[in-house]
């Protein structure tokens, strides 16, 4: 199976874009998540 160099490059853009924006949401809701235990 043959990958062209652009949509490798689409693919890894992809990655890099969603592990970006679930290290962002895992991050927020991490500090979310210990405040309410601190608070409890």
């Amino acid at each position: 199976m043959r990958i062209s160099r652009g949509y490798d490059l689409n693919t890894w853009t992809g990655y890099i874009v969603t592990l970006s924006v679930i290290a962002e949401f895992g991050g927020r809701f991490y500090e979310v998540f210990k405040e309410s235990r601190n608070v409890a």
